[in-house]
């Protein structure tokens, strides 16, 4: 996750709010964190509609997660 895509500056991680703890927390979808980067530990089976719930949790967090790191509520 970057702050600015031009330059690729890493996006501040916040120990409070980090974008995987809050994806897991408000969506329940599993996520690890790797430092800049959220990896999904998809099924070996999954529906198509599993798939678009599951962008669609990462979509609500990550679109409120500013270049700050800040994640509004």
């Amino acid at each position: 996750m970057v702050a600015d895509r031009d330059t690729r500056a890493p996006l501040p991680m916040l120990p409070e709010r980090m974008p995987h703890d809050v994806i897991r927390r408000e969506t329940g979808v599993i996520v690890r964190d790797s430092a800049h980067s959220i990896v999904l530990p998809p099924p070996l089976v999954m529906t198509e509609a599993e798939a678009k719930e599951t962008v669609g949790a990462l979509r609500s967090v990550l679109a409120r997660t500013r270049p700050t790191g800040e994640i509004s509520d």
